[in-house]
């Protein structure tokens, strides 16, 4: 019996776990990806502009000039990866000293004010890059994305579109705020509870005769008690 699927945020996987009725719980690298890919919209023409500057460096009488001044390649941007267009910018901004050494691209050099841009979004994109790779981790539960994506939200407000609760694109959003709840250890709403309401565990009817417990293990339990109460 299959009680939710995980998958891609993509339409398909989101008919399908319609159709089955269960829940979908979204890969949080692919929706991560679609924000910062939203993201970096905006900053299209610093970025194209690097892109046209670095193809120009990879032709051989370029390429072969720029390593007489440093060991380090020029990068090219891959446009289903948001992550290779960070790499090409930071080998950017790491060899623009070597870079003005090769006559054939100096019109192509950004600007003094282009290039400070370029570096402040080298500085964000490692920020994101770190997230992605921690998403990318096998340790990570949903309260762990959560918890990142709000503190993205936070600072780069634009990719609430995709990593907010309520996002369009999360396709059970009840289900995965209560997973998130119950691993924080935080009461749920009722929308929550049944969404998570078949996962519950069988109720034994027959009272059980309560188990003693020494006074140290009474002590702990009773100190762990407004711990929780104060998670919010």
């Amino acid at each position: 019996m299959i009680l939710f699927l995980v998958a891609d945020n993509c339409s398909t996987n989101q008919a399908v776990a319609t159709r089955m009725g269960v829940a979908l719980v979204g890969c949080a690298s692919h929706r991560f990806n679609l924000a910062v890919c939203r993201y970096l919209e905006d900053l299209k023409s610093q970025i194209d502009q690097v892109q046209t500057l670095c193809i120009q460096l990879r032709y051989t009488n370029n390429a072969a000039k720029l390593a007489q001044f440093t060991k380090y390649k020029p990068l090219k941007a891959n446009a289903t990866r948001w992550s290779s267009t960070y790499h090409m910018l930071a080998r950017y901004v790491k060899i623009r000293h070597a870079i003005k050494m090769v006559a054939a691209v100096e019109d192509l050099l950004p600007r003094p004010r282009t290039h400070r841009q370029i570096v402040q979004l080298v500085t964000k994109l490692e920020a994101l890059d770190s997230v992605c790779v921690r998403l990318q981790s096998e340790e990570g539960n949903l309260a762990d994305v959560r918890f990142l994506f709000d503190a993205v939200i936070a600072k780069f407000p634009a990719t609430a579109h995709h990593l907010s609760q309520s996002a369009q694109i999360v396709h059970s959003p009840a289900f995965e705020s209560a997973v998130v709840k119950l691993l924080s250890d935080r009461s749920l709403i009722s929308d929550e509870e049944e969404a998570v309401a078949q996962f519950a565990g069988p109720t034994d009817s027959a009272q059980e005769t309560p188990k003693k417990v020494d006074f140290a293990t009474e002590t702990l339990r009773h100190a762990k008690r407004p711990r929780l109460a104060t998670v919010t």
